[in-house]
């Protein structure tokens, strides 16, 4: 046999082989094996881009059934009564809430490392984690600690500051902005812009760079502050007029910032210069959305889920019911560009020794009560679509409400 021609036999022969180990082997080893295959929680957006057209309210975590609350004062009153809002139970319903309302995100109002309110924040990230119910809501804090810290040391800003971005590498629900966590820093005029210096160069050495928005309560934020924060929004600049809001938002568009447009879904009963607005019909947060749609804003943030104390709630209170939820609900689809079907009532209720109760939907029913007053026995936060409950409690009659800010009642 000629040398070529058996060179040739063993090429094939060699490459017979190394075919064969590698339909053996090779293919195994591209199958991703029970453990390594993506859990339902990969599929979450892990960070936003100022595309995303996204909703964000703040929330306070130190309600822990707060004399606020109180039937003396001049505050609204939940409608879910009085809550622990650590409670696990609490948080499934705020969240099924928001979402169900369309935000994105809860600014969580955060004042220290490792005290009740840190770990109420890291409870609800976890949560999020956890349950594939809300996998894209995310958290990002609220910092307050340079308003009302101002004149503690340095180092405890650098300390909490990195807490805080160290944080968000651990946790997929922590809000992040083209990859980089986001802080809402609160006054931060209150300290000056060589102090800002100090501490943000050392938090970039210790934990590394973050999205930082100043919020002040008005526009009183220097240029200047741009060298630090990427963008300035407001908590409540309710006392201006809404065409000097729409100033400032120009003059934002003109330098290139991102618009987080601000909107309030009431304004305090107590009196702060006679600016108190009515929430009714949801026309002052319409007039502040019709600015921030004008303006084009990227993001619109909410002032407040839950501040129930300056009465600028987004969350259904006895007073307003779910008023501003439903007008904020079509806000955000609007924003969106999106559309909602109406929430229907379908419910069966079964009132015997037990009461049961099956949504058959297709929307969630709240606050379900054993009767039909907002004060009566509450049963559940929240029953969900599909979703059946039985309560050791005989209810003759039950109530209910949708989101679109209808009662709906049941008497056997």
């Amino acid at each position: 046999m000629k040398k070529w021609l058996l060179s040739i036999i063993i090429i094939i022969i060699l490459a017979s082989v190394g075919f064969g180990f590698y339909w053996i082997y090779g293919t195994k080893k591209s199958t991703p094996s029970p453990s390594t295959s993506p859990t339902i929680f990969a599929s979450a957006k892990k960070e936003f881009t100022l595309k995303d057209k996204i909703a964000i309210a703040s929330y306070y975590g130190w309600y822990f059934k707060d004399p606020a609350w109180a039937e003396t004062t001049n505050a609204e009153h939940p409608l879910a009564g009085s809550y622990n809002p650590a409670d696990d139970l609490t948080i499934d319903y705020q969240f099924t809430l928001a979402s169900d309302i369309g935000l994105d995100a809860f600014l969580f109002s955060w004042n220290g490392i490792d005290n009740p309110n840190d770990q109420a924040m890291i409870k609800m990230i976890s949560k999020i984690e956890t349950s594939n119910e809300y996998p894209n809501f995310k958290i990002a804090p609220f910092y307050e600690n340079i308003n009302f810290k101002w004149m503690g040391p340095n180092k405890t800003f650098v300390d909490e500051l990195s807490y805080l971005i160290n944080l968000s590498k651990e946790h997929s629900a922590y809000l992040k902005l083209n990859g980089l966590p986001v802080i809402f820093v609160y006054n931060p005029q209150t300290i000056d812009l060589n102090r800002w210096q100090k501490i943000l160069d050392e938090v970039k050495i210790t934990a590394g760079d973050a999205y930082y928005v100043a919020m002040p309560d008005n526009w009183d934020v220097s240029d200047d502050y741009f060298k630090y924060f990427q963008t300035i929004t407001t908590y409540a600049d309710k006392y201006i007029s809404l065409n000097d809001i729409s100033t400032h938002y120009q003059d934002l568009t003109k330098q290139g910032k991102p618009l987080i447009a601000t909107l309030i879904g009431g304004t305090s009963r107590i009196q702060k210069s006679g600016f108190d607005f009515d929430r009714s019909n949801g026309q002052y947060l319409n007039a502040r959305y019709e600015i921030a749609k004008k303006n084009n804003a990227n993001w619109l943030y909410i002032t407040s889920w839950n501040e129930w104390f300056e009465y600028s709630q987004i969350e259904p209170s006895r007073e307003s019911k779910f008023e501003t939820a439903k007008y904020l609900r079509e806000i955000l689809a609007n924003f969106k560009n999106k559309t909602f079907s109406d929430v229907r009532a379908k419910w069966t209720v079964s009132a015997e020794s037990q009461t049961q109760i099956k949504n058959d939907g297709p929307g969630n029913i709240y606050y379900v009560r054993c009767g039909l007053q907002d004060k009566s026995l509450l049963l559940s936060l929240v029953i969900k679509a599909g979703e059946v409950k039985t309560f050791n409690q005989s209810c003759p009659e039950v109530s209910g409400w949708l989101l679109n800010n209808t009662k709906i009642e049941y008497k056997k």
